[in-house]
């Protein structure tokens, strides 16, 4: 379940029921994007309507875990199979996914590259978009 909390009193305004495991949460591009974990899914919430619009399936061994908002797309890492998916919007569909060589566990963006942490490996991939 996804709650859309009063940003003043906490109190919850909606309740989108939503995948089975949601796991993290990102805003941008006119929607809420949520990673559901064992579904192996991303889904996309309409904030007008607080309903889900779109279900968009990464891989089905794919554990997804936290995503991203940057560029025009949609990111999410899938850390059973070492692997950041980079989704279309418009397309709503996986159209990248890059292997790392290590489980990746966290992402972010900075000076015009996405940044990935590795767990098992101790390790930070900066991975240069065009």
């Amino acid at each position: 379940m996804l709650h859309r909390l009063d940003e003043r009193t906490g109190a919850t305004q909606a309740s989108i029921p939503v995948c089975g495991t949601p796991v993290h949460a990102a805003a941008g591009l006119g929607a809420v994007w949520v990673s559901c974990d064992h579904e192996s899914v991303v889904q996309r919430v309409d904030p007008a309507t607080n309903r889900v619009t779109a279900t968009i399936s990464a891989t089905p061994d794919a554990r997804l875990d936290p995503l991203a908002v940057h560029g025009g797309a949609v990111w999410v890492v899938g850390d059973s199979d070492n692997r950041v998916y980079r989704i279309d919007p418009a397309k709503l569909a996986v159209v990248a996914a890059l292997t790392l060589d290590s489980e990746p566990r966290n992402l972010a963006f900075a000076d015009g590259d996405l940044w990935v942490a590795g767990f098992a490996a101790g390790q930070v991939f900066r991975i240069h978009l065009p």
